[in-house]
């Protein structure tokens, strides 16, 4: 208390500017913040700021100081400065620097009042020790993980949380390094990372030897890097808006990459968000949110290859159903032969399990949601286990069936550059593929036929395909996932009684496209011949025994 007196009353002799200069430099940092009077007179605050209550010495006489208590009153914070203007208990106005120590105030602002931008998700705010704000998401939270999918810059590629009440991120910000944002991403972020690979190597290698020298080392790259982002106009920083833009971030742990990041951001915007845990949160949160698939209301569309499992998908969407294009996330086709040169590489796991959250995530868990039938594993990745389970055991099947004649000239337009530029490929494919199925003899046969390179020859390979390798995996697949051959019915074989149908009649009376329920709840989905009109058909006649209550419209192009 006498070290207290006797500061205070040599900071009382000192010249004004020299006094303030103190105030500010020595104030913030100490237990018991420095504060000033307008009219420079010294005070010295000994008890918290925020308790609404101080305890000060406003006056020294000789070597004693007079003892007040005066209640504190935030008045207003000036956005520009930072710097807070109080009332003490006689009117007069005291200021105390900006640099206070952070203080958590559950997404309220500095006068009290509820942050608009962010009302809706409750995210925590912490006022930094410069003034600025910084805001905490949680994606352990349902809305908080539904929310940071929902950015506005890549809509198409994350998802839609406005039933929230909240208008999505201008950016989602991944500070990591760029293979690691490959890896694996938020849908919808974009990287903007700190550290470059070969700098987080560089870095980190030091560190084992001298931590100052790599923290001096990686605070330079990180600034630089940092002024780069913030100039770059691909990245969308450059136009938003200072008070409206909002801005999420997140690094592997919610650490030094990420917080250095928003730091700086939260100097410029008023709205920057940090993932709490960063992507390693974010990945307990994805897994965790999975267990609810068991309860979605599945559809799955099975059917033989070739029968346009994914042009029937098509149509529902554009019917505006509820549709998760399973080989669509995963870059696969979901078959032996399921390459083809449009699609780019497969994601990898961790990617695709994101993609599926980003697909499921904003869709209706009550009403039929239609996913084609597919293994555990499409190419390289894998379904969870949870949604595969949902789609063997409790899910609605039904079973969509197709001339051969049809399913032959539709695999062949959908394969084509088999036929073409890519043959060796396709060749290779057989022997690794295939082979141990049907057996050598039969591939060096269908070898044969790809040499003589016939249209005929074509059509004989893509027929024997189908009912050499193709067919029999079908079979065996519905016997292990639901016990007998979805195909197969008291009558017979649906599909060959389609064949058969198909021969007899004439050209000018197609068949109609006829969708039935047997009494076990399969559906029986015959389509005549592989046309838009005849998909388009399909999925009117599907959703009407599905889902009788359901509204078809059309989805605006």
């Amino acid at each position: 208390m006498r070290f207290l007196r006797v500061l205070a009353q040599c900071l009382a002799s000192l010249p004004s500017t020299v006094r303030a200069f103190c105030f500010h430099a020595v104030g913030p940092d100490s237990p018991a913040p420095l504060l000033r009077r307008k009219n420079g007179e010294a005070v010295l605050c000994t008890s918290s700021l925020w308790t609404g209550r101080a305890t000060v010495w406003s006056k020294v006489q000789g070597v004693r100081a007079e003892e007040e208590t005066v209640p504190l009153v935030l008045e207003k914070t000036e956005k520009e400065t930072g710097r807070r203007s109080l009332l003490d208990g006689d009117g007069d106005a005291v200021s105390v620097s900006s640099s206070l120590s952070p203080k958590r105030d559950g997404n309220r602002t500095a006068t009290g009042g509820r942050d608009t931008a962010f009302a809706p998700l409750e995210l925590e705010a912490v006022q930094t020790h410069l003034g600025n704000r910084l805001y905490f998401l949680d994606p352990s939270k349902d809305s908080h993980l539904e929310s940071l999918l929902n950015v506005k810059k890549n809509s198409t590629e994350g998802t839609d949380s406005s039933h929230l009440g909240d208008p999505g991120w201008d950016l989602v910000l991944d500070a990591r390094s760029p293979s690691e944002f490959e890896e694996d991403h938020v849908p919808g972020a974009t990287c903007c990372f700190v550290l470059s690979d070969a700098e987080r190597v560089e870095v980190g290698t030091l560190y084992k030897k001298d931590p100052f020298k790599a923290k001096r080392l990686g605070a330079g790259y990180v600034s630089k890097n940092i002024g780069n982002h913030l100039h770059d106009p691909s990245l969308g920083l450059c136009d938003l808006p200072k008070t409206s833009g909002r801005i999420a971030v997140y690094c592997w742990r919610g650490g030094e990459r990420s917080n250095s990041l928003a730091f700086v951001l939260s100097r410029i915007w008023n709205h920057v968000t940090v993932v709490k845990g960063g992507h390693k949160a974010y990945r307990r949160a994805v897994l965790k949110w999975f267990d609810k698939l068991g309860s979605y209301r599945l559809v799955v569309v099975r059917g033989r290859t070739g029968t346009g499992k994914g042009r029937l998908l098509e149509a529902l969407q554009e019917k505006g159903q509820q549709v998760v294009d399973l080989e669509g996330l995963a870059n696969h086709r979901g078959s032996v032969l399921g390459e083809a040169p449009d699609l780019s590489p497969q994601p990898s796991q961790r990617l695709f399990e994101s993609r599926l959250l980003a697909a499921f995530l904003p869709l209706d868990p009550q009403r039929p949601i239609f996913v084609e039938g597919e293994s555990a594993r499409v190419g390289k990745v894998s379904l969870p286990a949870v949604l595969f389970e949902n789609m063997r055991k409790k899910a609605a099947a039904v079973e969509l069936c197709l001339p051969r004649s049809e399913r032959i000239r539709h695999l062949r337009e959908e394969y084509a550059h088999f036929e073409g530029p890519q043959k060796d490929r396709f060749l290779e494919l057989l022997d690794k593929g295939v082979r141990k199925s049907v057996g050598g003899k039969t591939v060096e046969r269908w070898k044969a036929y790809a040499a003589t390179d016939t249209d005929e020859s074509w059509t004989a390979l893509v027929g024997e395909l189908l009912d050499d390798h193709y067919d029999p995996a079908y079979r065996r697949a519905c016997q292990r996932d639901y016990g007998h051959d979805l195909s197969e019915t008291p009558e017979g074989d649906v599909n060959a009684a389609i064949d058969s149908e198909t021969e007899t009649e004439s050209e000018d009376t197609p068949s109609a496209v006829t969708c039935l329920k047997d009494p076990g709840g399969l559906v029986r989905l015959s389509v005549p011949a592989w046309s838009l009109d005849s998909f388009s058909k399909a999925a009117e006649k599907l959703v009407e025994v599905v889902d009788p209550t359901a509204t078809l419209h059309a989805i605006p192009s």
